[in-house]
């Protein structure tokens, strides 16, 4: 109970950072009377660039997270794409080359016959012979169609699996980090109140 409490209260910890900060600040004002603008100032000046420096390292993470980069490596491609310098661009073809089976070929041979029952037992023949041809194409395709079903399944659990990785990368960046962006805005909150007095 006493622990479910006290993560409770250290969840807003930001908060309660800009108010020791306060607190810090209001006892070195007290003891240095005399210099208390100057404190004002450059408490002020070293907040406000700290918590800069703080949402902008909350950035730079999330850009890692993202685009496996960094904020320099953006700045750095934004340099690089500057349209007014010209630079080679090396062009490269190449071939392709592809086949296909789309079927396979068959042939029938027809002769003529003398009596009826050669031309009856050569139509059976060849009923027969395309009855097997026909389980044959059969089988190839449900065999074809069991190794698709095989192969959509795989995908399926890979790509499930890949929208787990990014939804907790999400969470991550949008829950984890958002307690030193809320913090760095603080201090500079904090220190532009104290620019003005």
């Amino acid at each position: 109970m006493v622990g479910r409490l006290l993560r409770w209260l250290l969840k807003p910890w930001p908060l309660w950072a800009v108010a020791l900060l306060g607190i810090v600040h209001y006892e070195v004002n007290s003891f240095f009377n005399p210099y208390e603008d100057s404190i004002n100032k450059v408490t002020s000046a070293a907040v406000q660039i700290a918590g800069g420096l703080l949402v902008l390292y909350s950035l730079n993470q999330n850009i890692g997270t993202f685009r496996r980069g960094s904020l320099f490596s953006v700045i750095a491609q934004w340099y690089r794409d500057f349209p007014l310098i010209r630079r080679n661009i090396e062009l490269r073809a190449e071939s392709i080359g592809t086949s296909a089976v789309l079927g396979t070929p068959a042939l029938i041979v027809t002769r003529s016959y003398e009596t009826i029952e050669e031309r009856l037992k050569e139509i059976e023949r060849r009923i027969d012979e395309n009855l097997q041809l026909l389980i044959k194409k059969e089988e190839k395709l449900y065999e074809r169609i069991g190794q698709i079903e095989t192969d959509l399944r795989n995908e399926t659990h890979r790509t499930s699996s890949e929208i787990a990785k990014v939804k907790q990368v999400l969470d991550d960046t949008l829950v984890g980090d958002i307690s030193i962006q809320v913090f760095g805005v603080l201090l500079v909150l904090y220190g532009a109140v104290l620019s003005f007095l």
